[in-house]
């Protein structure tokens, strides 16, 4: 927990102070605090990156708890966008035995998943794709994410369909 106290009281908390020059242009109080994108600065910065995944894995403490808090009853698969280590995927997953998971996180973050993942379910049970938010998307690597429906969306571990997908598909959100 203390590289989370950390990154939010150092990192996050410049950022957030620039969140008026954000919003008015448009861009991230990230890149008004460090002159870069979030991203940028954990390529550059001596040892950012590794704090950065030290403190997004002191969440996996509340895990377990969002892979039985959420009804994932009704979907065949969850997408963990920016999903990491894969731990969350991991846990929805052990604690779903019929579902199966795409993780989408950077280039140089999905070996990191893709060894967890294995150790924890197994190879069959996911995906890990590499990519970037401006990764163009691809109708045949979109998965499916209501029971029984054509159309596709991106669901989230966490809050289940995308409301993009409910609401085309007229389902409630979360599948």
């Amino acid at each position: 927990m203390r590289d989370l106290a950390v990154i939010y009281g150092e990192e996050f908390h410049r950022a957030w102070g620039q969140v008026v020059p954000a919003v008015r242009t448009g861009t991230s109080g990230f890149e008004h605090a460090f002159g870069t994108s979030l991203h940028g600065y954990l390529a550059q910065e001596p040892g950012a990156g590794a704090k950065f995944q030290r403190a997004m894995n002191a969440g996996n403490a509340f895990f377990g708890e969002v892979a039985t808090a959420f009804d994932f009853s009704g979907c065949r698969t969850v997408v963990d966008v920016a999903g990491g280590s894969g731990m969350l995927l991991s846990a929805v997953l052990r604690a779903h035995p019929d579902l199966h998971g795409t993780l989408f996180d950077l280039p140089k973050v999905t070996p990191v998943a893709r060894e967890h993942l294995d150790r924890a379910v197994g190879p069959d049970r996911y995906r890990a794709v590499p990519g970037t938010s401006s990764t163009p998307s691809r109708r045949a690597r979109t998965p499916t994410c209501c029971p029984g429906c054509s159309r596709t969306g991106t669901t989230s571990a966490a809050s289940g369909c995308s409301a993009t997908c409910a609401r085309r598909c007229r389902t409630p959100p979360g599948c």
